[in-house]
């Protein structure tokens, strides 16, 4: 605290910044909102941790409470499922047209959810893919289930996006803003994270993750949202899950930070045969 007061009123900055995360955090209401936050960008993918494992030279991706609980994995994929029941709950409560069709609105979603993950078990390829087929057929579920009702597709995309996590940047973009701006390497903390996010995906993706002097660049080559999506003939909602909740953890904390720029040249989403997010030095 010493050293920042000396530095130009560094101090009264990082209080303006305190307070402004704090009215964000005010700002982002509701329990289901904090604990999708929680639950899927921390604790599901936010905190694969790296370790290698024994006779193999690439970091082998594990959940970092696995030493401790062994069956956390399970719980917190059934604790993401209920708050995304509630958050379709909320959202019914709030609109004329589906607040008399509640029950069945949630009894279709859980059925359809149950089948997309049974006709789609064959892609869980590690225990990441677990969680990418968890949210995607949680999506597209939702989708199905609420189009008669809602009618609106836009609408409805934005309604799932809401649902996967999106607006935790409400949340997140405060505290990484602080973090970046308390950092006295910025790359670095953002270069680390695109390498984390690389053993995040997990086995379900197709990544390359190439790094030089003051450059770091991840290209996805192959998507387990895309191709499941691709499947069910629905690749629009690709955007609404994986790349709506990524962007995040970068476009949010780097859009007013200087030393460092985000770039999100292709997705796969948009037609892109990639997606490519590079980090460089400003």
């Amino acid at each position: 605290v010493g050293s920042l007061r000396g530095e130009g009123g560094r101090g009264k900055a990082l209080g303006a910044r305190a307070v402004g995360m704090l009215t964000s955090l005010r700002q982002a209401t509701g329990r289901l909102r904090v604990a999708r936050c929680v639950c899927n960008p921390f604790s599901q993918r936010g905190f694969a941790a790296a370790g290698k494992a024994e006779g193999e030279g690439e970091p082998k991706a594990t959940h970092w409470l696995s030493k401790h609980f062994p069956d956390q994995e399970d719980w917190l994929l059934k604790q993401a499922e209920a708050f995304f029941y509630k958050g379709v709950a909320q959202i019914c409560e709030r609109d004329a047209k589906l607040a008399g069709n509640q029950d069945f609105i949630l009894g279709e979603l859980k059925s359809k959810y149950e089948s997309l993950v049974e006709k789609h078990r064959g892609r869980i390829v590690c225990s990441r893919s677990r969680t990418h087929l968890q949210q995607a057929s949680l999506a597209l579920s939702t989708y199905r289930t609420l189009l008669p009702f809602v009618g609106d597709h836009a609408r409805l995309v934005e309604l799932i996006g809401k649902l996967q996590g999106n607006e935790s940047n409400d949340i997140l973009g405060p505290l990484q803003r602080l973090a970046m701006w308390m950092s006295r390497d910025r790359y670095g903390m953002v270069s680390r994270r695109l390498r984390l996010l690389k053993q995040d995906y997990g086995e379900g993706f197709e990544i390359e993750l190439g790094e030089s002097e003051g450059r770091s660049v991840l290209e996805v080559k192959k998507c387990f949202y895309e191709d499941f999506f691709r499947a069910e003939d629905a690749s629009e909602l690709t955007a609404s899950c994986c790349c709506s909740v990524d962007k995040n953890w970068f476009e949010g904390a780097l859009s007013d930070q200087r030393g460092v720029a985000f770039e999100r040249s292709s997705s796969i989403a948009a037609g892109d045969s990639s997606c490519r997010l590079i980090v460089s030095k400003d």
